[in-house]
């Protein structure tokens, strides 16, 4: 590989009826790894193999059986379809999660864009995107009568308000009082590398 296997990686394949799985290891399917170099690996068979994926190796072989659960042809007519790679699980862990107190000011009849929570979502992955948000409400008031809009944003200056620049993702109101409200996205968004700042906020 040009890349070195990263922590906590494992091997995935994919076959067009049931799309991606984990590689099967038996008797007859071995994953294994040795160090090498980008672009330079031990000969097919080396002992400098040894069992599974180890974090910082460059070389990978695998041991199929033809026609078993990681030949994707799924036949043992000495031919191996061995569609797949290195992967390793995204994860997104939401943090920072603030709840911006209202009660000690009044919100007039008109208020708009009056964040109410800001929150990160923290990747460590390019592949991860947001597509919906689930809120529940609670406290004090109508949420499905003096709520007209809840609106989510993007924080690009990460200052906690709304203001230029902040890039609005989606909106939806609450149908009941303290009820759940789901905001689907209008475009599902790729998160970058890192952590994102989100906004939530509501007009009255």
């Amino acid at each position: 590989q040009n890349a070195a296997i990263p922590d906590a990686a494992g091997y995935r394949k994919f076959t067009a009826a049931s799309g991606w799985s984990d590689f099967v290891t038996n008797s007859s399917n071995q994953l294994m790894s040795a160090p090498g170099a980008p672009g330079v690996c031990p000969a097919p068979g080396s002992p400098n193999y040894g069992s599974g994926l180890t974090a910082g190796y460059y070389c990978v072989q695998l041991m199929i059986e033809d026609g078993g659960a990681n030949d994707a042809d799924g036949l043992a007519d000495g031919t191996l379809r061995d569609p797949g790679g290195v992967a390793m699980e995204a994860v997104a862990v939401a943090a920072g999660a603030e709840r911006i107190a209202t009660s000690n000011k009044t919100v007039s009849p008109g208020a708009t864009d009056v964040v109410i929570l800001r929150f990160d979502i923290d990747v460590n992955s390019p592949d991860v995107e947001v597509s919906s948000l689930t809120l529940q409400a609670g406290g004090t008031g109508d949420d499905s009568t003096d709520i007209s809009k809840i609106e989510v944003w993007v924080d690009s200056n990460t200052n906690g308000l709304v203001d230029a620049g902040d890039v609005p993702v989606g909106d939806g109101t609450f149908q009941s009082n303290d009820g759940v409200a789901t905001i689907t996205l209008a475009s599902p968004y790729m998160l970058p590398m890192g952590a994102t700042s989100f906004l939530v906020s509501y007009d009255f």
